[in-house]
């Protein structure tokens, strides 16, 4: 039994090349030649035989030959993928098991991603390869072209393309003439030669043409080999030979025509009605011949195509046994239009017979197909209905759409499980006035007689939908109790609803502080992910995790308690799992907050390449954003100004998260103040009180805007009135166990206590967030706020027997060590007054390159004193050793 998603393997198969056909050397070392390089590129007119011209000539290469025939169906780029991969696997085994898994994720892989994975695994292969593409013409699709040319530019040496083809492809074919790297084959490169010619007709086609005869058909053809073919055909049995020819003229077009009206008219009946009515079929073979001819009467189909063959009726065979074939496109181009003008009225008839033997035969997308050219709404839905669930769950979530919406759109409206496919899928896409729209008819259109345990999964499957979107919106009261009542209404088999519904659910508490539900759900529904292999959820599902912990302040918990999740995605190909590098914005963000900037930003980056061809706006968002933020802590403030305007170019596309809006918004309220266009800060929070009130209802999202809210109050020294606002979101914060926030919230209060002088009430708020800050390594929150938590800091060393003595000086440490300017006088006297007069000369001598002995000689002391001196010095610069001691100095100004 195949399943339902089995590919036509008659199309990977290189088709069956008869004996005694036409010698042609001179293009073979052609051909050969461009095997050596990226491309081979075979264009010509219909009938020049470039088929058999490239399967003859690959079929002796030398090396695996990868072979897909493509048809119209095929500019899917998702279906043009999965059959590639699946040519290439066909020739090497070893290539594409990744690319396999990406195809058959959840999420469907962007193209470029299984595209990568496929050339990654070619430049790692044993030895060269060739694909062969043919009937490129009947590709329109600019996805497909971008994935030809993706591969085609990126693609190691050892890797061969040929290409054949009706016109010239979209490809980058201009640059590549300009490099030397494609060799070309057209028309007039195809076409017969006269002794080629003789050796077609007499030889092949049986046929005893004197010179002069050979000449004439093979000028009037212009050795378009098709033509030749028909004349052949044509003359068979002719007594009136000379004539023929003497009249044989024409352009293609008319001799086509012609020839083919002859070719019909001088086959039996039941071979002209064979070719005819057969004409429906892509593929033929024996038994669906006889399904679609006469279902109930004596097989013959299988012998009527190998009669056809052996005649050289136009008949392609496409596998060694001979059970799989093919008409020649034109000749079925041409039999299809007779068909449709003599038997218009059958068409749906052999269209549903059609459909039922592919159904039978368990080739449901063919089944589809077939039963949608038979406008059969009700053979057409039943057979979508067959897939629709394992098309959800397994990528095909857009291909269903294109399904769907070739069905009149006034019957898909009254069947629910379709409006409820198109929800899912305008859902992905962010299209939520249409989602709903489908909704809305979905619920009006389930019926009571409906099966029970249909409707239930029909109104979970509503109801989920719908609170995402009131997630999405920041109605988080309403999406936890549409997600409760999805979760009462999910029939037990069906998981990948519920790992979507937990994902929500646990999104939510996070936003409303109820981190140990939080926590509860989404390890839940991690496990759920992993257990059933349903792993496009896991990523966004541990960047929420990691958010929870960083809002509590929990960061080596992001690190450390995510750790196996992480390693879980990268055993099981986190290629192939739809954003899974998202699920490392955490560990980007505690990078960051340590003030690890250059891994930061390395991991940023490579997170935000991988996030681009998903077109994932929140995820693409979130990400962008941070590395704004470690760009501006480098100083690299004209690209971070780059990056956030990215950032916002891309929620414009799309309805993002409110908290990631409310992340964007504070980046760039940092970016303002850092580059000192309080004006504009001002303008973002003019227009957030005309809309918000300070103390509102809590969500992290209002609590951060009310944080950058005190921040640009701060910057305009507005100390009275940002003090209650500050009060009062530390108290929120501490009740609801968010540390992570509570400590930027005291940074900002001890900030301006300070402004208002009021040194003493800072001082014990800054300890009290040291203390909190300094077990998980907080540093850029302090470094942020810049020059005035530089002084409050350097105030802190002052005090009699600071608690974090060696923790604010490694952070005042990283302060002067990235001032742009020269270092403070004030700072540099508190850390002369940390060493004592002694400790001074002691570093002074250390840096002139003396030995302890000789230091010991020169200050007349104990060898023993000097030894204790060096201890304090480097436990007072946080150093460990002389060398360290000497540049650290120098960077705090304490030595020339």
């Amino acid at each position: 039994m195949q399943k339902a998603d089995t590919l036509i393997h008659t199309k990977l198969h290189l088709p069956f090349t008869r004996l005694g056909l036409v010698s042609r050397p001179r293009l073979q070392e052609q051909i050969t030649q461009g095997l050596c390089g990226p491309l081979t590129l075979i264009t010509a007119p219909a009938g020049f035989g470039k088929t058999i011209l490239v399967a003859s000539c690959v079929a002796g290469c030398g090396m695996p030959v990868a072979w897909l025939s493509l048809d119209k169906d095929d500019n899917q780029v998702g279906r043009f993928l999965n059959y590639l991969v699946a040519a290439l696997q066909e020739a090497d085994p070893a290539i594409g098991n990744e690319a396999v898994q990406l195809l058959a994720a959840s999420q469907p892989a962007p193209p470029k991603a299984v595209l990568t994975s496929l050339i990654n695994d070619l430049d790692t292969a044993d030895g060269e390869i060739a694909l062969v593409l043919d009937d490129y013409q009947f590709i329109s699709s600019q996805a497909v072209h971008e994935a030809a040319a993706f591969l085609l530019e990126h693609c190691p040496r050892t890797f061969h393309l040929v290409i054949a083809t009706r016109s010239d492809p979209p490809l980058p074919l201009v640059r590549m003439r300009a490099r030397g790297q494609v060799v070309e084959l057209r028309a007039s490169d195809l076409g017969f030669s006269e002794s080629e010619a003789a050796q077609f007709l007499n030889d092949v086609m049986g046929l005893n043409l004197d010179a002069g005869s050979v000449a004439a058909l093979a000028e009037r053809t212009e050795g378009w080999i098709a033509g030749l073919q028909m004349a052949a055909l044509s003359m068979q049995g002719r007594k009136d030979i000379p004539q023929f020819i003497q009249a044989f003229s024409g352009s293609h077009h008319y001799i086509l025509d012609y020839l083919i009206e002859e070719v019909l008219n001088r086959q039996p009946k039941n071979i002209k009605e064979f070719l005819i009515r057969t004409s429906i079929l892509d593929r033929l073979c024996g038994p669906l011949c006889d399904a679609v001819l006469d279902p109930v009467g004596t097989p013959t189909g299988q012998l009527i195509l190998e009669q056809m063959e052996r005649e050289n009726l136009f008949l392609i065979s496409l596998d060694d046994e001979r059970r799989w074939f093919r008409y020649h496109h034109l000749f079925a181009d041409l039999l299809h239009t007779r068909l449709d003008h003599l038997h218009h009225a059958d068409l749906p008839k052999l269209h549903l017979r059609a459909s039922a033997w592919y159904e039978q035969n368990q080739w449901m997308e063919e089944a589809v197909n077939h039963a949608l050219s038979a406008r059969d709404l009700s053979q057409a839905g039943r057979l979508i209905n067959q897939l629709a669930e394992s098309k959800i769950a397994q990528s095909g979530s857009f291909e269903l759409m294109q399904w769907i919406q070739k069905l009149p759109d006034q019957y898909v409206r009254t069947q629910p499980w379709m409006c409820i496919a198109l929800g899912w899928a305008y859902g992905l896409r962010g299209l939520l006035a249409e989602q709903e729209d489908y909704l809305k008819e979905a619920e009006n259109h389930i019926l009571p007689g409906d099966p029970p345990l249909l409707q239930k999964s029909w109104r979970a499957q509503i109801l989920t939908l719908r609170s995402l979107v009131a997630n999405t919106l920041g109605d988080f009261t309403t999406s936890i109790r549409l997600s409760r009542q999805a979760l009462e209404l999910i029939p037990e088999e069906n998981v990948s609803v519920r790992i979507v519904v937990g994902y929500n659910l646990g999104r939510t508490y996070v936003t409303l502080g109820d981190y140990a539900r939080a926590e509860e759900v989404l390890w839940e529904t991690a496990r759920l992910c992993m257990e059933s292999g349903i792993n496009h959820i896991l990523a966004p599902n541990i960047a929420v995790m990691s958010k929870g912990y960083r809002l509590q302040g929990r960061l080596h918990d992001v690190v450390e308690k995510l750790r196996p999740l992480h390693r879980y995605l990268e055993a099981h190909n986190p290629k192939s799992i739809h954003a899974a590098s998202y699920a490392y914005l955490g560990n980007i963000d505690v990078l960051r907050e340590w003030n690890q900037l250059e891994q930061a930003e390395e991991l940023a980056r490579s997170t935000l390449e991988s996030l681009e061809p998903w077109n994932s706006q929140n995820c693409t968002c979130a990400c962008a954003t941070l590395l704004a933020r470690i760009l501006q802590a480098e100083g690299k403030l004209e690209e971070a100004y780059r990056v956030l305007q990215f950032a916002n170019q891309v929620i414009e596309r799309n309805v993002p998260f409110v908290d990631i809006r409310s992340d964007l918004n504070s980046a760039w309220v940092k970016y303002w103040l850092a580059i000192g266009e309080l004006p504009l800060a001002e303008h973002w929070m003019e227009e957030w009180l005309r809309i918000h009130a300070p103390g509102e209802d809590y969500s992290i999202t209002v609590e951060q805007d009310e944080i950058s809210l005190s921040r640009v109050l701060i910057a305009k020294q507005k100390y009275q009135a940002v003090a209650p606002i500050l009060s009062r979101l530390a108290e929120s914060a501490e009740a609801g166990g968010r540390i992570g926030r509570l400590i930027e919230i005291q940074v900002l209060q001890a900030v301006a206590l300070c402004g208002q002088e009021k040194d003493s009430e800072a001082l014990n708020v800054l300890e009290k967030c040291l203390t909190l800050a300094r077990p998980e390594g907080y540093m850029r929150v302090f470094l942020d706020s810049g020059g005035p938590m530089r002084e409050c800091l350097s105030a802190y060393l002052r005090t009699p027997a600071p608690a974090y003595r060696n923790y604010v000086q490694e952070l005042l440490d990283v302060f002067y060590r990235t001032s742009k300017g020269p270092l403070p006088e004030k700072a540099r006297t508190d850390l002369v007054e940390s060493l004592t007069p002694r400790e001074l000369e002691v570093l002074q001598l250390i840096a002139m390159g003396r030995t302890n002995p000789e230091i010991a000689r020169q200050l007349i002391v104990a060898p023993g004193t000097v030894k204790a001196h060096t201890a304090s010095i480097y436990r007072k610069l946080d150093v460990a050793n002389r060398t360290e001691a000497v540049a650290r100095a120098r960077q705090l100004g304490l030595l020339p």
